[in-house]
């Protein structure tokens, strides 16, 4: 072997130590050029490596073994509000819609909220008189007596401007504003409508048609103030609107349909126009129904006012 090594020529050694040169050079590029692929050359998996998710920039998502692509899905995913597993309100805790509206809708303190944190006044008479349901501006419903102080009035608002008239004054003195006569609600047998003469006839009352009826009973209102009679289950409105009963005046004045001549003062009786009252020509006692308070000429028929008189 000695033998061989020596026997090799110089130009030989020349070749060979160029050939390991350039064999050396292209195995360090080669180890360079694997070192820097970035690439993945063996395919190793996931799996193999068990990677953890990259958390910002593409370089630290190439190193943690995602691609771009996966990288910009992930971060498409992370700006994603509109809940894309579907996670329901069960899952995390959370109340439902329904859940939330009940609560909205409960009136009764569900959060037990005191006086004091509202800035309420205390009770001063330490019972529960402060405790009782109150009556809203828009309307509402009392259970049991209401009193009106001594010092109180009760009022009502009767313009857009705001003016207003007295219902009960301070002596208790009751007011019916613009309304002129007492009336009550009598069967009817047939629809009546305000300013008709009427008499009573087989249990209810219907439009006279004859001169000095002694079956009159008065003038169907409609300006009366206090009512009586009519179906108690129905409102006054209700009770009007059915035509089963008619709001006779009783007394004070009242507007009554009548035909003329009629002079300031004269009695008034019932007369063969439908409805209409005329001048009481004989005065006979249970026909005359009031008094004129106006005028009218003759052969003109118009509602006129009356003072209720029964005679």
């Amino acid at each position: 072997m000695d033998e061989e090594i020596a026997n090799i020529q110089p130009q030989e050694l020349l070749d060979n130590d160029h050939y390991l040169r350039d064999a050396i050079g292209y195995l360090e590029q080669n180890v360079f050029k694997h070192e820097t692929d970035v690439n993945n050359p063996h395919n190793v998996t996931h799996a193999q490596t068990g990677p953890e998710g990259a958390t910002s920039g593409t370089d630290t998502a190439k190193d943690k073994h995602i691609s771009d692509a996966d990288y910009k899905r992930w971060e498409d995913h992370l700006d994603n509000k509109s809940n894309p597993h579907a996670v329901t309100a069960a899952q995390v805790g959370a109340p439902t819609t329904s859940a939330f509206q009940s609560h909205v809708n409960n009136k009764s303190n569900p959060h037990a909220v005191t006086a004091a944190q509202v800035g309420a006044a205390p009770n001063p008479h330490g019972n529960d008189h402060h405790t009782q349901n109150f009556m809203p501006q828009a309307g509402g419903t009392f259970s049991g007596n209401v009193t009106i102080g001594r010092n109180a009035t009760l009022r009502k608002v009767i313009q857009s401007s705001g003016s207003t008239v007295s219902i009960v004054d301070l002596e208790g003195r009751i007011h019916f504003a613009v309304y002129n006569d007492l009336a009550e609600f009598l069967p009817s047998i047939e629809r009546v409508e305000p300013g008709d003469v009427v008499v009573w006839d087989e249990g209810g009352v219907r439009a006279c048609d004859r001169n000095s009826h002694t079956g009159v009973i008065g003038v169907v209102s409609d300006t009366f103030g206090p009512i009586l009679g009519g179906n108690p289950s129905w409102s006054v409105e209700e009770t009007m609107k059915s035509g089963e009963f008619a709001p006779v005046a009783l007394a004070g004045r009242v507007w009554v349909k009548a035909v003329g001549p009629i002079e300031r003062f004269d009695l008034l009786e019932s007369s063969e126009i439908k409805g209409h009252a005329r001048r009481s020509s004989e005065n006979k006692r249970g026909v005359v129904i009031g008094k004129a308070l106006e005028s009218l000429p003759e052969g003109e028929t118009k509602r006129i006012c009356m003072l209720v008189m029964p005679g």
